[in-house]
Formats: structure tokens, C-alpha cells, sequence
């Protein structure tokens, strides 16, 4: 197993080799040209044998690390052994990058999808009447924004945090902006400052004037699978304002401010406005709302709801993202005070549901004259230890991936990328090759150096997921899905009944338990918050285009 779309030069390569049989450690193998098949590399799979338990593959690892020279490879052990090729080279991860990128203008809700920019999966414009307010039964129009997943709900929480992670990539590299081409409509903005602007300009749609935020839009159940947009009639709602929303939205908008403040002063105004106003009402409302969290109101089945019991993270993220924007002494009055009743550590990866661990990384780069001195302190020897917890994990996993046994639930692929995310924070605060190789380890997981040799990741590889549950594309004569999507992958608790039936009659390890079916949506779903990680993660390797 290899990653299959490659490996950076001067980084740690390596592959995987599953032992059929008890045998020496000992195997040779070489490395080819894809075209001359003339050989580049002899080396030997290391000495010690690994039992993976997650996956329950006995395993020894190809080390090709010192093989540097740009092209295209494949590992042969012999004439019956090969693996999928894959290419050394700098600028190895920008096709990556760009279609994960390219697949939010997919995501798109309220506009047509060009052929100029669609290719053959062109869609009219659909939603185009959303919504109505559940509460109180009147229009509000709220068209626009991204579908959040295989299905064409629109919801601010995953929203939110996924322009957080894109925006957190921008303003990390404020120089690579220009050279992200995306084939998008052009709006006088770099490609991806014009595709998260699109999110962001039906967030605001959003927002009561009381500055609370509404959670999301849905219908009372998910449409047929397979329905195009265009073709979901069913009446759309807004649901009820919850402070989880609220206070992401806070976050995001905030952070929108310090990116956008260089190419549109006017927008980058609104966006702060909007995230101050949100944090007038978390403060009127110092409890979570609704009482005892976000749930799905009564009717509703199963819409994919993002219920949250607990705002605390979510408001803390919010008060750090406008400290740092703003510098006003309320908001460093407000992190003193909370950090004094409720003390955030690190011991897991953030997620949609829990972002803390984000606001670790933001509170981070603050400027010790602003920020507590003393809580940066503490932050920064949280995330490091996590940090080398996660090196020393991996660096004892067969498949050198930082999951555990318990980490392979809905999602777990993008789990995977949290932590490489996780990791080249801590190298941004304390610079380390080790935590650089370990995030990179984690792209190589998704992008096939896994116990299923595949990749995760529709359109990359040599093998990859052709039937994800992506409602826009089941329908076309296409054998395959279009690229840049990122499923769930491997999901052990079998929430969905199709990976249950595997699981409980073949008995399956953790890291196998996927299935490549669109009835297998706790496996082989798309996300926008997934996509989010894996542009994050292969955005901090774009090579430079120059």
C-alpha cells in the first residue's frame, strides 16, 4: 500500500507490505519507473514485523526515503507484487488541493453549475425558495450558501467551522491566496476567498436581528436518494436559533474580518459587524439555547442536526476569533474569567461538535500583549504533549495513522485529518520535522496507504470510492462520481444497518469496516467539513506554482 497520488521529496516515503504468510521480515524489494520500468531504488522492508490491530494485517514497511529524484514510481517485490504508482515531486498535493476545493462550487445551493466551469455535471438552479421560519411559519429568504453534505440540507454549524478551517488556511498563507486557481465565477476575489464568501453571504441571511442565529435549513426528512437539487420540492426550514450556531457563526465572521479586510473593506466590515451583534446576544443569553441544547425539533427525522449539548467551546472560540480582530478589552476580560471556572485541555482532536482545541490554536497566535501571557502558557504545553502523544501513537501503528481503536466512528477519515491539522499547529507554535512527517502521514492514510488500498478520495488514485452517497451525482451516466470528495471511511459502530449487517456476520476490524455503496452513508458520505480538513491539509503542502 502507498499513498497513490505520491510523496513529497526530502519528506519520509514509505509504503506497507501485508505478510500473507509467517516468513522473514527480511523482503527485497525495488522501486521502477512507471514508463522505463527501468529500476530507481533497491532497499529491504524493515527488520520488525507489525500486528495492526486495528486492521488485523501483519505488515512491514518499505522505506524509500532517501529517493528524492521528481517522477513516477511503483514498489515491486516481484513480478506478482506490485503497487499502484504514484509520483515524487513538489507540487505533488496541488491537484489535490484544487479539486477538494473545486468540489465546494459543487456544494453550491441557489445558482446553476455552469458548464464552464461544471463540466458534464452542469445542475439548475435549485432551492430557490427557502425558507420558512418553523417558529413562526412566515418566508424568510435564504437562498444561496452550500449543501452540507450527500444530501441538501444547509447548516450553519458545520458551515461555520468549515470556513473557520479555510479561512485559518488563508490567513497562515496570505501569499499562496493567488495561486489557488479553483475554475470558479470570478468575483474580482482570489478563487478561494470568492468560494467561501459564497458560505458566508448566506450566513448572514441567517441571523436574526436580535443576533442570534438560526441552526439551520431542512426538510422534515431527507429527500429520495438520488433526487437532483432542482428536483427537491419539499418545503424547506429554517429551525430554531441555537447559541451553538450562534457563536460559530461569531467565530467564523470574525476571522472573515482579518482575511477579507485586504480585498473588500466593505464586506469585511459587514462580517465583523455581523459577529459582534452575534455576540450581543450570547451575552444576553448566558445559557445554552435552547435549554439543554440543540435538538431536532419534533417531526423532524434524522436530518443530520449537528445537536450539541454544550456552547461552552463554541463561545470560546468566539470570544478569542474577536479578540483578535478587535483587541478589546471585554473579550480578554471574558476568556480570563471563563478559563478561571472551566480550564479546556487537550486530549482529542477538534471537531464540528467540540471546537476548543481551534480556539487553542487561534488564542496561539494572539499577541502576548493582548493575550494572557499565562494561558498561552498552559495552551502552548497543551498542545505540544497532545501533539507528541499523537507522534509516538503513530509511529507504532502499522499504517503509521494516528487513529486508535475507539476513533473509527462516522467520520473517522476526517478524524484522521483533524489530527494531521492538530499537528502542523503545533508545528506553526513549536517548528518540528517530526510533527510535519506525522500530519503528513495522515494524508498519506486517506490517499491509500490504508488496510483497504484505496483512496479515500473521489477522482485521487488509482483506486478510489466510486459510489459515495452524493445525491448530485447518482444520477448521471458518469461511472464515476465527481472528484475531490473525501467519504467518511471505515466506521466500526455500524451506523448505518448495510456496514451493521458486515460487521456483526464477517466480524471486521476497525480499520476495515467501510463499504463502498451510497447505502452506506455512516461510510461512504461526503462532508464539507471533511473536505474542509483535507483542503486545510493539502493547502499547507501547495507547492509553489512559480
Amino acid at each position: 500500500m502507498v499513498d497513490q497520488l505520491g510523496y513529497l521529496p526530502n519528506q519520509s516515503k514509505q509504503g506497507v507490505l501485508v505478510l500473507s504468510s509467517e516468513g522473514s521480515s527480511e523482503i527485497s524489494f525495488a522501486i521502477k519507473d512507471l514508463i522505463s520500468n527501468k529500476i530507481v531504488f533497491n532497499g529491504k522492508t524493515q527488520p520488525s514485523i507489525i500486528d495492526d490491530m486495528d486492521s488485523g494485517d501483519s505488515i512491514v514497511k518499505l522505506d524509500f526515503s532517501s529517493l528524492n529524484t521528481p517522477g513516477t514510481y511503483y514498489i515491486e517485490v516481484n513480478p506478482q507484487i506490485k503497487s499502484y504508482p504514484f509520483k515524487i515531486e513538489a507540487r505533488v498535493y496541488n491537484p489535490l488541493f484544487l479539486e477538494t476545493m473545486h468540489g465546494f462550487y459543487f456544494q453550491r445551493c441557489g445558482t446553476e453549475l455552469e458548464k464552464k466551469y461544471a463540466g458534464e455535471w452542469t445542475g439548475e438552479a435549485c432551492h430557490l425558495n427557502d425558507a420558512i421560519v418553523l417558529d413562526s411559519g412566515k418566508y424568510l429568504k435564504s437562498v444561496g450558501g452550500w449543501h452540507d453534505a450527500g444530501d441538501y440540507g444547509k447548516k450553519i454549524v458545520p458551515g461555520a467551522v468549515t470556513t473557520g478551517i479555510l479561512l485559518k488556511l488563508c490567513e497562515l498563507f496570505p501569499s499562496k491566496i493567488n495561486s489557488f486557481k479553483l475554475g470558479i465565477p470570478d468575483e474580482k476575489l482570489p478563487d478561494i476567498l470568492t468560494e467561501i464568501k459564497y458560505e458566508l453571504d448566506w450566513m448572514f441571511t441567517m441571523q436574526r436581528q436580535d443576533g442570534g442565529v438560526y441552526h439551520l435549513i431542512v426538510t422534515k426528512e431527507f429527500p429520495t436518494i438520488g433526487m437532483l437539487p432542482q428536483k427537491d420540492k419539499a418545503t424547506r426550514y429554517i429551525v430554531p436559533v441555537s447559541s451553538a450556531a450562534t457563536a460559530d457563526f461569531a467565530a467564523a465572521m470574525a476571522m472573515a474580518y482579518r482575511v477579507y479586510n485586504k480585498y473588500d473593506s466593505k464586506f469585511a466590515r459587514k462580517c465583523l459587524k455581523a459577529a459582534q451583534k452575534a455576540w450581543e446576544f450570547l451575552e444576553k443569553n448566558k445559557t445554552i439555547v435552547p435549554q439543554g441544547g440543540y435538538r431536532d425539533p419534533n417531526g423532524f427525522r434524522h436530518t443530520g442536526g449537528y445537536e450539541d449539548e454544550d456552547d461552552r467551546d463554541e463561545r470560546f472560540w468566539a470570544v478569542i476569533e474577536l479578540l483578535k480582530t478587535t483587541k478589546e478589552d471585554k473579550y480578554k476580560k471574558y476568556i480570563n474569567k471563563i478559563y478561571k471556572t472551566w480550564k479546556p485541555v487537550i486530549v482529542y482532536p477538534f471537531s464540528w461538535k467540540d471546537v476548543h482545541v481551534f480556539a487553542v490554536f487561534e488564542y496561539l497566535t494572539i499577541d502576548d500583549k493582548i493575550a494572557n501571557p499565562k494561558i498561552k502558557d498552559i495552551f502552548e504545553k497543551e498542545l505540544i504533549n497532545y501533539a507528541n502523544q499523537i507522534v509516538n501513537r503513530i509511529d507504532k501503528n502499522g499504517y503509521n495513522v494516528a487513529l486508535n481503536s475507539n476513533d473509527y466512528y462516522w467520520g473517522s477519515n476526517g478524524v484522521a485529518l483533524s489530527y494531521s491539522m492538530l499537528l502542523l499547529m503545533a508545528n506553526e507554535t513549536a517548528p518540528s520535522q517530526k510533527y510535519v512527517e506525522a500530519a503528513l502521514d495522515q494524508l498519506h492514510y486517506v490517499l491509500g496507504k490504508n488496510s483497504l488500498n484505496l483512496s479515500f478520495v473521489t477522482g485521487i488514485g488509482s483506486v478510489f470510492p466510486k459510489n459515495p452517497l452524493y445525491y448530485s451525482s447518482l444520477n448521471s451516466s458518469n461511472k464515476n462520481p465527481i472528484a475531490g470528495f473525501l467519504v467518511g471511511g471505515p466506521n466500526s459502530r455500524g451506523d448505518d444497518s448495510y456496514i451493521y449487517n458486515q460487521i456483526t456476520k464477517r466480524h471486521i476490524p476497525p480499520a476495515k469496516c467501510y463499504l463502498d455503496s451510497y447505502y452506506s452513508y455512516s461510510t461512504n458520505e461526503i462532508s464539507i467539513y471533511w473536505n474542509a480538513l483535507l483542503a486545510f491539509v493539502s493547502g499547507y503542502f501547495f507547492g509553489d506554482v512559480n
